[in-house]
């Protein structure tokens, strides 16, 4: 579900239908949103029922949320390249050989493996804010649509394109609430 649909290969093809995009989000790649939509992605395949085993369930989990340890660990708190595999080997099905990697991944891009779930996270928050204001108005679909819709923008950007739409909507409810004839007037 993360590589392919509804994770990057959807939002890819989205990205790919953009008239326009800023130049700015056509020089790189912006992981927060990227992985966080990703990994979003891997809840809707979870809410579905498509992890049925629950094993698959924490597999799927255990990765990224080790990333937010050792990233971290290694770039802001000192932890050398033994201390980090000790931590992966440790924690998780991982040989030294799979472990190296990851710390040299992690050391090639400081901060990505945390982008996944702060980026996944900023996108359950905007749904979670979208459901509890919109009520039965709250279109999954229509949701989806308002994230993915302008490419990789950084967060600040999309929880204020999502929340102008949170906002439209909320206006259309009343709207159309205070149009109603009242009871009076018949």
């Amino acid at each position: 579900m993360h590589e392919a649909w509804p994770g990057h290969h959807l939002q890819i093809a989205m990205a790919l239908t953009l008239e326009e995009q800023h130049p700015i989000l056509q020089l790189g790649s912006n992981s927060g949103y990227v992985e966080g939509w990703a990994r979003y992605a891997e809840h809707l395949a979870e809410e579905a029922g498509i992890y049925t085993v629950d094993y698959a369930r924490i597999t799927r989990r255990i990765w990224p949320a080790r990333g937010m340890m050792v990233d971290p660990g290694i770039h802001a708190f000192g932890w050398t390249a033994d201390q980090a595999m000790a931590f992966l080997m440790a924690t998780g099905r991982f040989s030294q050989d799979e472990a190296r990697a990851a710390i040299t991944r992690i050391a090639a891009i400081p901060g990505q493996l945390t982008a996944y779930d702060s980026g996944a996270l900023v996108i359950f928050g905007l749904r979670s804010e979208a459901e509890e204001k919109l009520g039965g108005k709250f279109d999954l679909r229509e949701f989806h649509q308002r994230v993915l819709e302008n490419g990789a923008l950084p967060l600040w950007q999309l929880q204020d394109h999502v929340r102008q739409w949170i906002d439209a909507g909320q206006l259309e409810t009343h709207a159309s609430f205070a149009d109603r004839p009242s009871s009076a007037n018949h």
